[in-house]
């Protein structure tokens, strides 16, 4: 029988945990739940791992700190009682901060508490280390590099990907009226950047490279964010607003039918569109960050920015709105090749070989 992995957090959205276990169906199954669901199946006798991801997850419910600190405390009890009863502690770090960046005083404390408690600790970059060395007392034997695998064959078949980014297939969707568009995708959410986005393709520099910007995805339910975003855009026909939940069939045509998409994110480890933009060939912008450099071609990375720089990141746009079809074919294999390398199989087997010895 596979050995239950309760994963915490673990969304419902987000393809994510599905992905990263694909390849383990016949010696794990992931759960979705608390660290008191795996100390429940340690009373029962059971077999069971404890997986924790996306930890800020645990204090963003709540209202005040006094609240905060009470989540962040029962936590902490909570793993030490797990790990005292003999349960194994798996921790993936994926962000920063958190995004929002509620609580972050009972959100270092928590990761404090995971990182005593963890027997491995997942990085999917090196510059994960780095941050978490700044955080929290490390203990650097337990990390292991595990990279973020890439979406191949999960939006779309991996066929359909290659064949939709052959040198025809490109040069038709640079031809089509959206071939233009800067693309700016997935949760609208205040740490993306999305604000500077609006400032920097200022309507002169957009008119001058004859492309619109396109802002596709959905806001946090009752965030005022998308509202504000509106009235800094007041005014402008240069913008499209896509705002909807984008149906997963959708992605892949609607991330290469833009001219490229544009990730100006403020604070970040790892980013699901870039691997989303990678896995479907389509040209991604983002910050030159460690985390970027590790991930994307080589050939690709002159596309990538200057944090701080407004300049740069224009430069950056215009170099992607003048690529021709066969340049931009490929770099499109390019991307391919390299979410190739990140498999979600060959992602999922490396995770096997991290959980494996935890049993035994």
């Amino acid at each position: 029988m596979p050995v239950p992995v309760i994963n915490c957090t673990m969304y419902r959205d987000n393809p994510y945990t599905e992905v990263l276990y694909s390849g383990l169906a016949e010696r794990y199954t992931p759960l979705r739940g608390r660290v008191d669901d795996a100390i429940a199946r340690l009373q029962a006798r059971e077999k069971v791992l404890l997986h924790i991801h996306w930890e800020e997850h645990i204090v963003r419910p709540c209202r005040t700190e006094v609240e905060a600190r009470v989540a962040a405390e029962y936590f902490r009890a909570a793993l030490e009682r797990f790990v005292a009863m003999g349960g194994r502690l798996v921790w993936t770090v994926h962000n920063s901060l958190p995004h929002e960046l509620e609580h972050v005083q009972q959100f270092l404390q928590i990761r404090q508490a995971i990182g005593d408690f963890s027997d491995r600790i997942l990085v999917h970059n090196t510059e994960a280390i780095n941050v978490l060395a700044d955080q929290i007392r490390l203990d650097r034997r337990k990390i292991y590099f595990l990279p973020h695998p890439s979406y191949l064959g999960v939006y779309e078949p991996e066929a359909a990907a290659q064949s939709a980014v052959s040198e025809a297939a490109i040069a038709e969707t640079t031809a089509a009226p959206h071939g233009r568009n800067i693309l700016s995708f997935g949760k609208i959410r205040r740490y993306k950047g999305t604000e500077r986005l609006i400032e920097v393709l200022t309507p002169d520099f957009l008119a001058a490279q004859q492309a619109r910007l396109q802002i596709s995805g959905e806001p946090i339910p009752e965030d005022p964010f998308l509202d504000e975003l509106r009235a800094q855009a007041a005014g402008r026909q240069d913008i499209v607003w896509d705002i909807r939940k984008v149906e997963d069939a959708e992605v892949p045509a609607l991330m290469r039918g833009a001219a490229c998409v544009v990730i100006p994110y403020e604070r970040f480890l790892t980013s699901g569109v870039a691997l989303l933009a990678l896995s479907v060939g389509s040209l991604l912008i983002g910050p030159a960050t460690r985390q970027l450099r590790e991930l994307l071609p080589v050939v690709s990375q002159r596309f990538l920015f200057e944090p701080e720089s407004a300049e740069d990141l224009r430069r950056a746009v215009a170099d992607a709105l003048a690529l021709t079809a066969e340049e931009r074919a490929g770099l499109s294999r390019a991307y391919l090749e390299r979410a190739q390398h990140f498999h979600p199989q060959r992602i999922s087997q490396h995770l096997g070989r991290v959980l494996d010895p935890l049993l035994h």
